[in-house]
């Protein structure tokens, strides 16, 4: 399993789980970055209540107008998103984008949100932020352990709170020193999450199997 809190459950439940992490190809990630704006705020994530797309909506005709906030992905809050774009100017929906150009966006931009209601662990599109050096807004879960600190590796607020998230964005997007300490931090983290390091663990895990 991706996370050790899902471990615990499952372990809990009599099962024999393992904790392998997701991993993420940082030699692979596209080096480019793309800027559309000059306070450049990204969501990406399927467009559905458990990523938190709502609560982001929620508060969009509250984001300042200096701030543009572009939204990537589908799923089935995508016609809420879509109004949202056309009645608010700086709320920008790209709906699906090759992986390349998601990698590029999220480079340029000063802050990813991440405001799920609930997560397998540490996902690819977080892990990819930290990779790139984006900060990251996020809901406190426990599947992230202790690798996601407030105010150490991520700007933390709790679940399903709108006004937190709100909070957050105008706070963060205008303290450029905090968003570095904070990128710089968890960089140190999703070295952690290398293929390197999870495929060794993963080769650990199959021969001990084997071996059983």
């Amino acid at each position: 399993v991706a996370s050790k809190d899902i471990q615990k459950h499952y372990s809990q439940l009599g099962y024999n789980s393992h904790y392998i992490p997701n991993a993420i190809d940082l030699e692979s990630l596209s080096k480019q970055e793309e800027r559309l704006y000059k306070n450049q705020v990204i969501f990406v994530g399927r467009l559905s209540k458990e990523k938190g797309i709502l609560d982001l909506l929620t508060i969009c005709e509250n984001i300042p107008k200096e701030i543009d906030v572009i939204i990537i992905g589908t799923g089935p809050e995508e016609n809420k998103v879509k109004e949202i774009s056309e009645k608010c100017k700086n709320i920008h929906f790209l709906g699906y984008q090759p992986n390349n150009r998601v990698i590029e966006l999220i480079t340029g931009s000063d802050i990813l949100i991440q405001p799920s209601l609930t997560e397998g662990g540490m996902n690819s599109t977080l892990l990819e932020a930290m990779a790139c050096k984006t900060s990251v807004i996020i809901a406190s879960l426990n599947v992230y352990g202790n690798d996601i600190r407030h105010l150490d590796t991520a700007y933390c607020i709790s679940s399903h709170s709108p006004d937190e998230l709100l909070q957050a964005l105008t706070t963060l997007i205008l303290d450029k020193q905090t968003r570095f300490e904070l990128t710089e931090n968890a960089y140190q983290i999703v070295l952690n999450y290398s293929w390197d390091v999870i495929g060794e663990k993963l080769i650990e895990l199959y021969e001990k199997i084997i071996k059983s």
